[in-house]
C-alpha cells in the first residue's frame, strides 16, 4: 500500500504503524482463534456466570482490540476520515486511550476470575497474556509514537507552530545532531536553536556485529525459551525487526533499542539457563 503524498516526511512513523498492524493481524488470524478453538477454552461454558462472564470478555475484548487496531493503523490513507496528519494522530491517541481504559477493567476482572476458580480453562491464562502483550503495543504508541508524531515537522506545520515551506522553494540545509547521554535520563529532550535541525537521543551506539551474533543466537534458541506461544511469537517479531535493522544501510537506533528492550523483558520473564545466556549477550550490547 502506497502512502499518501501529503504525509511525506513522516514515512518512518507510518512504517512503524504498518509493522504494528502486521503483528495485530497475526494475533487476529492465528493467536485468538487458536486459543478459542484449539484449546480447553470450551470448559468456560461449564463455569458459573460470575466466572464465565469475565473470562469470555477477555476473549471478546482482546480479539476486538486486535481487529480494531488493524483497521486504525491502516487508515492513514483515508483522507475523508483524516484530512491531515494531525487529525490522524488525534484519532490514534483517542482510540488507544479508549482501548487502554477498557483493558484496565477487563484484565484485572479476568485475573480475579481465574484466581477464584481452580477449574478455569488454562487457555484463559494464555488469553490474558496475549491481551497484555497487545496492551504493551498500545502503551508504546501512547508513550513513544504519539510524542514523536507530535514533534514531527508536518504535525507542527499543521498546528501552526511552524511556517510551512513550499515544495517549490529551495530547501534549506538540514543539520543532524546527536546527543549521547550516559545513565538514566528518562524522557529528557534537548531543544535546538536552529529552525532546521533534527535530533536523536541515544544512550550509546549499538555494536552491529554483536547485535548480528545475538540475532543468530536468538533464532537458534527461540524454541528452547520457556514462554507461551503468544510470547514466542512476539519474540520472533522482535527478532525479525532487529534483523531488518541490522541489514539496513541506515539502521534506526531507536527501533533497535526498543526491540532489544522488549527482548530483554521477555527473556527476564522466562528464566532458565538459555534465557540467562542470551541476557548476558544482550547486556554486552546494551548494558
Amino acid at each position: 500500500m502506497e502512502m499518501r503524498s501529503d504525509f511525506r516526511g513522516v514515512e518512518d512513523l507510518i512504517n512503524r504503524l504498518r509493522e504494528y498492524a502486521k503483528q495485530f493481524a497475526t494475533y487476529n488470524s492465528h493467536e485468538w482463534p487458536y486459543l478459542k478453538n484449539q484449546t480447553d477454552f470450551t470448559r468456560v461454558y461449564r463455569l458459573p456466570p460470575e466466572i464465565r462472564g469475565p473470562l469470555e470478555r477477555v476473549y471478546a475484548d482482546g480479539g476486538d482490540l486486535a481487529v480494531g487496531m488493524i483497521y486504525l493503523l491502516g487508515e492513514f490513507n483515508e483522507v475523508g476520515m483524516y484530512p491531515t496528519f494531525k487529525s490522524y494522530v488525534a484519532g490514534v491517541e483517542e482510540t488507544v486511550e479508549s482501548y487502554l481504559a477498557k483493558a484496565r477493567e477487563v484484565i484485572p476482572n479476568g485475573e480475579k476470575a481465574i484466581s477464584d476458580s481452580p477449574e478455569h480453562p488454562r487457555a484463559s491464562e494464555q488469553m490474558i497474556i496475549l491481551y497484555k502483550t497487545q496492551v504493551g503495543i498500545l502503551e508504546s504508541l501512547r508513550d513513544e509514537w504519539i510524542p514523536r508524531a507530535e514533534n514531527s515537522r508536518l504535525y507542527k506545520e499543521e498546528s501552526g507552530e511552524l511556517h510551512a515551506v513550499s515544495r517549490s522553494e529551495p530547501q534549506p540545509w538540514t543539520q543532524y545532531n546527536t546527543a549521547i547521554f550516559e545513565g538514566n535520563v528518562g524522557q529528557a529532550q534537548v531543544q535546538q536553536a536552529t529552525h532546521y535541525s533534527t535530533q536523536s537521543v541515544q544512550s550509546a551506539e549499538v555494536d552491529v556485529d554483536k547485535l548480528a551474533r545475538l540475532i543468530e543466537s536468538l533464532k537458534d534458541e527461540v524454541e528452547k525459551i520457556s514462554v507461551s506461544q503468544a510470547i514466542q511469537n512476539e519474540l520472533r517479531s522482535e527478532i525479525a525487526t532487529l534483523e531488518a535493522q541490522v541489514t539496513s544501510p541506515k539502521p534506526k537506533h531507536i527501533i533497535i533499542k526498543e526491540s532489544l528492550s522488549t527482548v530483554r523483558r521477555i527473556l527476564e520473564g522466562a528464566g532458565g539457563t538459555v534465557a540467562a545466556h542470551l541476557i548476558l549477550q544482550l547486556k554486552d550490547i546494551v548494558p
